[in-house]
């Protein structure tokens, strides 16, 4: 123990797979967790989020503003029952996958633009088209041209997000995509892509309202608003 926690690398504080810090002994694997001793305190603190390797002095600032300062009692706290089960239903509840819906009948819409890109005039984003399949049943296809290559994503109708892994989600650029979608309306289809990886999580949503030929699509980012694109379907 004492040779692992002592600088192994010459100019460096770096044992035997520990940083070692001012504010503890830091171990970090992907994507993003991290664990700290802190053996004065009789500590251990584990971080279960996304912070990257070169982001330690974020792991500093928590330990030193907030977890060691709030290391106050030389004893356990008192049992709490009470507290322990809300916890206990708290994590069951959120263990839960949505619960499947039934799907209602396709608008006579989907036939009409299934398997047709929609062609957007030139944006600020580079998209190029995207394409909307609804071949029957609980699963729709949805994909875009990024202006750099097609990427396709199953999309759950029934209430039920599809979840795929597009590359590597523990180093940059793959990503794991989670798709649900319905047709708020006749002409108006809506659905929602979470997308994570080591270095963000977000969820957007594209809402497409179909006028003949002509296609609306509204892009809405969470902290910077809604995105406006015009486009057509292809002949």
């Amino acid at each position: 123990m004492a040779a692992s926690t002592t600088s192994q690398v010459e100019g460096q504080q770096f044992g035997y797979q520990w940083y070692l810090d001012r504010a503890g002994y830091f171990n970090w694997d992907f994507p993003g967790q991290w664990v700290i001793a802190v053996p004065e305190a009789d500590l251990l603190v584990v971080l279960s989020g996304s912070i990257p390797e070169n982001q330690a002095w974020n792991v500093r600032i928590l330990m030193e503003s907030l977890i060691l300062p709030a290391i106050k009692s030389d004893g356990p706290l008192p049992s709490d029952a009470e507290a322990q089960a809300a916890l206990e239903q708290k994590v069951a509840e959120l263990g839960q996958a949505p619960e499947s819906q039934p799907v209602p009948p396709l608008p006579e819409t989907a036939s009409r633009i299934t398997g047709r890109k929609i062609l957007l005039v030139a944006n600020n984003l580079g998209w190029k088209y995207i394409q909307l399949d609804f071949p029957g049943g609980a699963e729709a296809q949805f994909t875009l041209d990024d202006g750099s290559q097609p990427i396709s994503a199953p999309v759950g109708l029934d209430n039920v997000p599809r979840v795929i892994t597009l590359g590597r989600p523990e180093i940059e650029p793959g990503v794991i995509l989670a798709s649900w979608g319905q047709w708020k309306e006749p002409d108006v289809f809506s659905t929602v892509i979470a997308q994570e990886n080591i270095y963000f999580q977000n969820q957007v949503t594209f809402t497409f309202t179909f006028s003949d030929e002509a296609v609306t699509f509204i892009l809405e980012v969470p902290g910077e608003g809604k995105f406006e694109i015009q486009g057509a379907l292809e002949p």
